[in-house]
């Protein structure tokens, strides 16, 4: 499922050179890591609450995105699911993805509701100073092996 990304409510907002050059050496760090992790960076994105978005994945296959807000401490891997709200067991199948993705620090946001679905932002935070290529790969690794085990109840 593709990033819902938030509306540019400060639209024609300049940004500082240093903020530029900041955003500059994040994406070059990013690409570095992913060279060396054998993963593609695709659909760059930035706007005014965007530092930077990218999709990821590996071998031709999309499995996580990772993004940067202009003012965020460091950067969120994550992944959308989508529920279904009219499945008679739609409460349980909710509260075991809470529960798996809480015990294995994995935030939840919702993205968007309708009356039939519920869309779900799973996100991992990795605070900058903290962020290495060691780092970047195991919060991918969690991120996918948390979907394979919520995967029976979306």
């Amino acid at each position: 499922m593709r990033f819902d990304f938030p509306s540019d409510k400060f639209k024609n907002r300049i940004r500082p050179v240093k903020n530029i050059a900041e955003q500059q050496k994040n994406i070059k760090l990013l690409e570095d890591y992913a060279r060396k992790l054998t993963l593609e960076l695709k659909n760059f994105t930035s706007n005014d609450n965007l530092e930077l978005y990218f999709d990821i994945s590996r071998d031709g296959r999309d499995i996580c995105y990772i993004y940067k807000g202009w003012d965020d401490p460091g950067f969120r891997v994550g992944e959308h699911i989508e529920l279904d709200k009219t499945a008679p067991d739609f409460k349980e199948r909710f509260y075991e993805i809470f529960r798996i993705c809480s015990g294995r620090l994995i935030t939840i946001g919702l993205q968007k509701q309708s009356k039939e679905s519920l869309s779900l932002a799973l996100e991992i935070g990795i605070y900058k100073s903290g962020f290495n290529a060691k780092v970047f790969e195991e919060a991918i690794k969690d991120l996918t092996d948390t979907l394979a085990k919520i995967a029976p109840f979306l």
